[in-house]
């Protein structure tokens, strides 16, 4: 039975370096928890996506905010998202997983 292999321990201290060099022009909405819009008069509203994905399917969400965002367009100032790292971080390690493994059947 072949072993396991494990990724390496320090991944967690490399972190900060590539999501600070990550450019980032599109974000599946499934790794995305929360959403802040800020109006040119000062309103905010906050989404919370990670609710909404326990009763939608992530295609609605998707659809229903470029339409809130396509809607409200010139009176929105900044649009903030918070993304879900843990579930970033663990499929990264999955597909991490899944090369190293075809890597050895080569």
């Amino acid at each position: 039975m072949p072993k396991k292999k494990k990724l390496a321990n320090n991944l967690n201290d490399h972190w900060p370096e590539i999501i600070e060099n990550l450019d980032l022009s599109v974000v599946p909405i499934k790794y995305i928890s929360s959403i802040e819009v800020i109006f040119h008069n000062g309103k905010i509203w906050r989404i919370d996506i990670e609710k909404s994905k326990h009763k939608d399917n992530l295609d609605a969400i998707e659809h229903s905010l470029v339409k809130l965002f396509s809607e409200y367009e010139d009176e929105i100032k900044t649009i903030d998202f918070k993304l879900d790292v843990v579930k970033i971080k663990k499929d990264i390690a999955i597909s991490i997983q899944t090369l190293l493994k075809r890597k050895n059947k080569i």
